[in-house]
């Protein structure tokens, strides 16, 4: 699957759908779709300019747009269900085919667990496609392979930004930076199979400490090109391709 493609042209397709309801005002900065380390998989649309008011009274629009896209990705969800931030404004729109045991958790309290979990709806779910959840898999299994430690990753995201970025992003536990460099390029590996042109390899590391949080391989913009030339003191920089 040519994700690098599908990513972009949807998330286009959805902020132009927004934008239609609601004016300029409204934009959608990340499409992800990601796989976590307990076995949920799903969609996130992060928008800006979006009131958990808008969501209430359009919803009937808003859900289908976002549905048609998890298509795309041959994902069945279980749940949709948005983040609302303290500002009532919607910080981002999930559409998640959960694990076993985050379905218990999120059938709990009127199905919303949390404060800040406004749910959509409810679906059957369940046989969505496992592409990106096979990913994160064994790129699991080649970090504890490499380092000799049980790194927990935490989650798997393909994503393309609105500026014209397209990567991959991995949240870890429990890895050190030894070894960065062939990890980075393992996946980059992964970034070639999904159709994404990796210009950067790089991580992110827990200010003060060895501890990596995050490994990422980004196909980027005109924009950001220029300003990962100067990076953030959190940021290792593995090559540049």
């Amino acid at each position: 699957m040519n994700y690098a493609e599908l990513l972009s042209e949807n998330r286009e397709k959805i902020e132009k759908r927004l934008r239609e309801l609601f004016g300029l005002g409204v934009s959608v900065f990340q499409l992800s779709r990601y796989a976590l380390g307990c076995g949920c998989t799903g969609l996130t649309v992060s928008p800006t300019g979006l009131s958990i008011d808008d969501l209430e009274v359009f919803k009937d629009r808003i859900l289908p747009m976002v549905l048609e896209v998890s298509d795309r990705f041959d994902l069945k969800p279980g749940l949709a269900y948005a983040i609302v931030g303290g500002d009532a404004g919607v910080t981002a729109l999930h559409l998640t085919d959960y694990c076993d045991r985050c379905a218990i958790e999120y059938a709990g309290a009127g199905g919303r667990p949390r404060p800040d979990t406004y749910v959509l709806e409810n679906f059957e779910g369940g046989g969505s496609d496992r592409e990106i959840q096979d990913l994160r898999s064994s790129f699991e299994d080649l970090i504890r392979k490499k380092t000799g430690v049980p790194v927990y990753l935490l989650e798997m995201g393909v994503f393309a930004l609105r500026c014209g970025c397209v990567g991959i992003s991995t949240f870890t536990r429990g890895m050190r930076r030894e070894g960065l460099d062939e990890l980075l390029d393992g996946l980059d590996e992964i970034a070639e199979g999904l159709s994404i042109n990796s210009d950067l390899l790089y991580a992110t590391i827990i200010p003060g400490t060895e501890e990596v949080m995050t490994l990422n391989v980004k196909q980027l913009c005109e924009e950001c090109n220029k300003r990962y030339r100067n990076p953030r003191a959190d940021i290792y920089i593995s090559r540049w391709k």
